[in-house]
């Protein structure tokens, strides 16, 4: 592989499955992650830069269903800390 040519190696193998819905300006990215579970992704697109979809994107996370806080680190950090926090 061309990346382990220039010195990289591989840290680790992450599979996921991912399914994507978009109505208007929002999507929702709804992932299945082995060996962490499922986990939704809400992106609203504003029309400029001062608009804040924080709220919006809160109303949509109640709508669907998803509590909880929002994990900002990437399922690479998750699985290499051992984290379950997507698991049903």
């Amino acid at each position: 592989m061309r990346l382990e040519g220039l010195g990289f190696t591989k840290t680790l193998e992450v599979n996921m499955w991912r399914e994507t819905w978009k109505i208007g300006t929002v999507t929702i990215s709804l992932d299945t992650v082995d060996g962490l579970g499922t986990f939704a992704e809400i992106e609203v697109i504003t029309k400029n830069e001062d608009e804040n979809p924080t709220d919006q994107i809160g109303k949509i996370a109640k709508e669907i269903g998803v509590d909880g806080e929002p994990i900002l680190a990437s399922y690479l950090e998750l699985l290499l800390a051992g984290n379950s926090a997507g698991r049903p």
